[in-house]
């Protein structure tokens, strides 16, 4: 006689013939699971059939900013401002061309200067933009229509809601 696997069960040759005629549960669960994966149709690895690949539109360069950038206030401190809230002239023209506004050079006035202007783009929608944060949002996720960068930037300018 055979020792059970685990205490209470019976050894498989002492259980009905019916109970060992029925797969076990594990034996369903893999065969309900554990099937072979046949792709939907075998691509043509031919030239002749093969499609051409669609043109993708160049990507946006790769942002610049400006560095350094500081603050001064009229009691004679500094703060030291995010640098990727500072796009240079080009970036910020690049990616106001990419969302359909213009780029635009907004300065801090009366006591309070920086070192830098800060870059916004203006005409895309209800809202202005910072070009460096928009620059940042294309340079990490993309400019491909749909890209979770176009989903943040269409919310900011009011087109769509997230």
């Amino acid at each position: 006689m055979t020792t059970p696997i685990q205490p209470g069960l019976q050894p498989a040759e002492t259980l009905p013939a019916q109970a060992q005629a029925q797969p076990s549960k594990v034996d369903a669960f893999q065969q309900w699971f554990a099937h072979a994966m046949v792709p939907a149709s075998t691509p043509s690895t031919s030239p002749e059939t093969a499609p051409a690949p669609a043109s993708t539109p160049a990507p946006a360069p790769a942002p610049k900013y400006e560095t350094a950038v500081t603050g001064f206030n009229p009691n004679g401190s500094e703060n030291i401002y995010n640098p990727g809230q500072f796009a240079t002239l080009d970036t910020a023209q690049s990616v106001a061309k990419l969302v359909g506004g213009q780029a635009q050079e907004d300065q801090l006035g009366g006591p309070y200067t920086r070192t830098a202007p800060e870059r916004v783009i203006v005409g895309a929608g209800q809202n202005m933009l910072n070009a460096g944060l928009v620059a940042d949002l294309f340079n990490k996720y993309g400019d491909a229509p749909g890209s979770f960068a176009w989903q943040v930037i269409d919310s900011d300018l009011g087109k769509t809601q997230v």
